[in-house]
C-alpha cells in the first residue's frame, strides 16, 4: 500500500493546483501530481483513488482523459488483472512545445486586435504593441534556447 508523507501530500496538492490552473480538471490534476510524486513509478487504480480520497468514478474519468491526452499510460504485469498507471514524463516536454505554438497563435490574434483598435485608444494600443513585441521576441528566441538545450545534452 502506498503511504505518502505530509510533505509529499502537500506537493501533490500544490502541483495539482498548478495543473488545474493550466488546463486539467481537479481530479486529473491531482492524479497527475500523485503519479509524479509517488515513491513508485506505477500505481494501481485503487492506490490512486484511495490516496487522493476521490470517488472511483472521478478517478476513472480522469485517468481516461489523461490516457486520451497521452499524459498517462498504463502497463499490466504477467498473471495480474490490475493495470498500473504511470506518468508519461515526455508529455511534459510535449506540453512545452504546445505552449510555444499557443504563444504564436495568441500573438497573431493580438496583432489582429491591434489592427482593429480605434486610433483614439493610443495608450492601450501602445501597451498591446509592447506585448506583441515581447511575444515576437520570445517566439524568435525560444527555439534557439531549445537547440542550445539539446546540444548541451549531447
Amino acid at each position: 500500500m502506498l503511504k505518502l508523507s505530509d510533505k509529499q501530500l502537500k506537493l501533490v496538492e500544490d502541483l495539482g493546483i498548478y495543473y488545474e490552473k493550466s488546463d486539467l480538471q481537479p481530479a486529473a490534476a491531482r492524479i497527475y501530481a500523485l503519479l509524479m510524486v509517488a515513491d513508485r513509478n506505477e500505481l494501481t487504480f485503487e492506490e490512486i483513488y484511495e490516496n487522493l480520497n476521490i470517488s472511483k468514478s472521478a478517478a476513472s474519468n480522469a485517468l481516461n482523459l489523461m490516457i486520451g491526452t497521452q499524459r498517462v499510460d498504463y502497463i499490466t504485469k504477467p498473471g495480474e488483472r490490475k493495470r498500473y498507471f504511470r506518468c508519461k514524463v515526455e508529455s511534459l516536454t510535449d506540453g512545452m512545445g504546445k505552449t510555444l505554438h499557443n504563444l504564436v497563435v495568441f500573438n497573431n490574434l493580438l496583432k489582429e486586435v491591434i489592427e482593429l483598435r480605434p486610433k483614439e485608444t493610443k495608450e492601450f494600443n501602445d501597451n498591446l504593441k509592447e506585448v506583441v513585441g515581447f511575444l515576437d521576441f520570445m517566439s524568435l528566441e525560444l527555439p534557439n534556447l531549445v537547440k542550445k538545450w539539446e546540444n548541451r545534452k549531447k
